[in-house]
Parts: C-alpha cells; structure tokens; sequence
C-alpha cells in the first residue's frame, strides 16, 4: 500500500520559463506534485510507526483489548479501554523509544498488513492447488494446506512488508503536536496529531 522511497524527477516539458531559475512551470508544478505526495507517504509510514509502537506499550501496561489504531498522514487514532494519561504517556514514550533506535517497536504481529497477506497467500495457494486437483477429496486437502501454509509464511512476509513498505521507523522529523479524545462510548477514542518534514528520505 505504502512505498520505501519514492524517486521523483523535474518534468522538463514545453510551457512557460521561469526567469529566475531556469524551471519550466509545468516543472515546478510536477515536481510539487511529486513532493506533496512523497511527503504524505513518508509520514503515514512513520505516524504508523508510531501508532504500532504506542499500541506496543499500552499492552505492556497491562491494557486489555479490543484496542487497534488506524494512521494518516496527518496523525493517527487509538481506540481501547484506556485514560487519556494512559494514552499521553504511551505516545510519548513510543516517541521516545523510537528515536532512540528501537526500530522494532514499529512491527507488529497484530498489523492489517499481516491479516491481509494471510488471506491473499491462502487465496493464492489453494487457487493454484485445486487448478490441478481433480477430485473433490482433493480440493478440500488443498484448502487445508492452503491455509497452513499461509499461517506459516504470512507473518515473516508480513513483517518484512511492514518493515520495508508501510511504517517508517525512522521518526527523528516527526513531532507530536496534540493529543484529543473525541468519543467515549462505546469505546474511548484518541486522535495524535503529528507533524513532520515533508522532505522525502
């Protein structure tokens, strides 16, 4: 969903020169694109770093689910059975930590991403399977081994998806700037407001 890095170049087409850099405007206007866009991903990645690594502690202290977070660009949310101390101290030690080089704390075996892979492993291994299996014995012996094999397999490819396309560990430019909770029921949720460079790295 989310790419490492993207690389991005000035679009040199026809159109009117600017006099004080040499940049055509369509350059100008291409290469903002580029940058706004490569910003917002860099920092959905790293604010879901940082949900990743919030959730991470919060369980730690003793914090029971059902308790998840959802990440934009702009911040993200984390909804749980939990006070807004809990969920302060939690941001700012994920932050903290982070920072610091605990760059693990921004995996998690609980991540969308892990569910998603599963299922589209399962889907693929028992597609490929019953291709080929004739009898309907067979077809329910490729089911099961689909799905074992893709609860084998989803959760390292998982991981390493994670790692490499959808958190950032790196977070030295992100900055918390408030935390809100707007609902209380049925379950309590908070809204982390971050900002960050929108430099990509």
């Amino acid at each position: 969903m989310h790419v490492t890095k993207i690389v991005y170049t000035w679009y040199k087409g026809r159109g009117s020169l600017d006099g004080n850099t040499g940049v055509t405007v369509e350059s100008k206007v291409h290469g903002g694109l580029d940058v706004m866009i490569g910003g917002s991903i860099k920092q959905i990645r790293q604010n879901h770093a940082l949900e990743h690594a919030t959730v991470s502690i919060l369980l730690e202290a003793g914090v029971r689910p059902p308790l998840g977070g959802y990440s934009t660009s702009r911040g993200f949310f984390i909804f749980g059975r939990c006070s807004a101390d809990a969920i302060n101290d939690a941001v700012q030690e994920a932050h903290t930590r982070l920072t610091a080089g605990q760059s693990e704390m921004a995996i998690s075996p609980y991540c969308g991403t892990n569910l998603a892979t599963g299922a589209l492993l399962s889907g693929l291994i028992a597609a490929i399977i019953m291709r080929y299996s004739s009898t309907r014995h067979r077809k329910v012996s490729a089911a099961i081994f689909a799905a074992a094999g893709s609860a084998l397999i989803s959760r390292p490819l998982g991981k390493m998806i994670q790692r490499k396309f959808t958190t950032l560990a790196d977070i030295n430019d992100l900055a918390v700037i408030d935390i809100r909770q707007f609902l209380r029921r049925p379950y309590p949720v908070f809204r982390i407001r971050t900002q960050g460079s929108p430099h990509i790295t």
